[in-house]
């Protein structure tokens, strides 16, 4: 992680950046804790810079590894709203039980 996270600060080739950003997406989408991993190093912002990157490529990849670490964060929140007897907060702060 630490060698992708150099490249993606260092190094200016296009076809480098993009495979680093697929790399680092990869990582997150399959190792559990690969979220936290990657924000605790700084990945997540390296990221977060390249989506403005001059190449189109470099942004889509950035653009992918950004999504993965986002719908990671929305499979956890899933799964605790899903849990039998928690309560959502409803739209004027009355609890919702959640069936």
């Amino acid at each position: 992680l630490k060698i992708l996270l150099n490249l993606l600060e260092t190094n200016n080739d296009p076809l480098v950046l993009c495979v680093a950003c697929f790399d680092l997406g990869e990582y997150v989408r399959h190792y559990s804790r690969g979220k936290h991993v990657l924000e605790n190093l700084g990945g997540k912002t390296q990221i977060m810079t390249k989506l403005s990157h001059d190449d189109p490529n470099v942004k889509y990849e950035a653009l992918l590894a950004v999504q993965k670490l986002m719908v990671h964060n929305w499979e956890y929140l899933g799964k605790q709203v899903e849990k039998p007897g928690a309560v959502q907060q409803g739209p004027g702060g009355e609890g919702i039980p959640v069936a």
